[in-house]
């Protein structure tokens, strides 16, 4: 069997669907990747097709060009099955597929900015996923919110959606860090793309107000960070609310999270944040907003603390309840988070699911 795996970062597939394609690899299936170039050439599983994806791209004529690509690709892969990871595959390479009657499922990992924010744009993105999935075997969900959105819009069918707990996590690969010793200042860390959606303004906000206040503490800002936010994120870490320590590789990131008290997301809306599945796993406590894609991370006052999403003054609250615990009582809350991320969002429980949909996907191509 011939299996196509398509996203809009080479990186995500590696990061989030590693342990999946090694399992169909040893089960002999032929793995193939179409996405655009990786940054870094790392030997990974299956063969590399290229394509070229503006993840944020809102020409039409180019993603009509990206829909060609993927017929090109897949005329020559001659894939049986094709798994769609983002949004745009679900939309282009969904719609190649039924052009060339392939099999495919469709993942939703996040309804994205383009969807978040209602207008016209979300309105002709809804309505592009819908023509992208019409067709697809299974449409695999990250959160019951996302789920009941593209049900409830007639997007997908009922019978068809499925819901995973996110990308999960492989808890072996994230081990638990000891906790930092008391006396130093609390430290919490944001990991993302610099963006309105991810909170970066009320985080800038709520660590000025604190700050003026006498609170003794450190934010971490680690990710990309776009030309329209480098001017407040630069005088930010000027003024000492943030310490902006730019994009790290993966692999630093758990170096990052052990010197950190708490993993911090903001966010407006995710499918499931990996950082939070990252930060818990490593025993730092979540501070998330109570919003689809975080608060299914964390118990508020037992492994983390939400606020609402959007509210400055909500996550000031929030960070000062945290100032307030004791450093024993902060550990014992890491612990926790360390528990909820490895009963409830165990990589092999995602990975079973994707094997038992191809299973009964497999050889239905016509």
């Amino acid at each position: 069997m011939r299996i196509a795996v398509s996203s809009v970062t080479y990186e995500g597939i590696r990061r989030n669907k590693n342990e999946l394609l090694m399992k169909l690899s040893a089960e002999g299936k032929e793995i193939f990747i179409v996405s655009p170039k990786p940054e870094k050439k790392d030997g990974g599983i299956g063969m590399h097709f290229p394509v070229e994806i503006e993840a944020h791209g809102k020409n039409p004529l180019k993603d009509y060009g990206l829909y060609r690509q993927y017929l090109t690709a897949y005329k020559k892969i001659k894939p049986d099955i094709v798994l769609n990871l983002t949004i745009k595959p679900n939309v282009y390479s969904g719609l190649a597929c039924q052009r060339l009657h392939i099999p495919y499922i469709g993942t939703i990992n996040g309804v994205g900015d383009a969807i978040f924010h209602k207008g016209l744009l979300s309105a002709l993105t809804l309505n592009l996923l819908k023509f992208g999935l019409r067709r697809a075997e299974c449409v695999f969900f990250q959160n019951i919110k996302n789920q009941e959105l593209f049900v409830s819009k007639g997007i997908v069918q009922r019978e068809k959606a499925a819901l995973v707990p996110g990308s999960g996590i492989n808890i072996s690969l994230h081990p638990y860090e000891e906790y930092p010793e008391s006396g130093s200042p609390v430290v919490f860390t944001f990991i993302g793309r610099v963006s309105r959606d991810k909170g970066i303004q009320e985080l800038v906000a709520a660590s000025r107000l604190l700050k003026s206040k006498g609170e003794c503490f450190e934010v971490n800002v680690v990710g990309s960070c776009p030309d329209g936010y480098q001017e407040l994120i630069k005088k930010a870490d000027e003024d000492g609310s943030i310490h902006y320590l730019g994009r790290v590789e993966p692999g630093e990131i758990h170096s990052i999270l052990a010197k950190s008290h708490a993993v911090l997301l903001p966010s407006y809306h995710e499918g499931i944040a990996n950082v939070l599945l990252e930060g818990g796993a490593a025993g730092r406590p979540i501070i998330a907003s109570f919003t689809e894609g975080c608060e299914e991370t964390f118990d508020d006052g037992v492994s983390g603390i939400g606020f609402i999403p959007q509210s400055t003054d909500s996550l000031v609250k929030a960070m000062e309840r945290f100032l307030s615990m004791s450093n024993s009582e902060r550990k014992s809350m890491g612990v926790k988070a360390r528990k909820k991320i490895a009963a409830e969002f165990n990589r092999d429980m995602v990975d079973d699911a994707y094997m038992d949909a191809i299973s009964k996907v497999g050889g239905k191509r016509k």
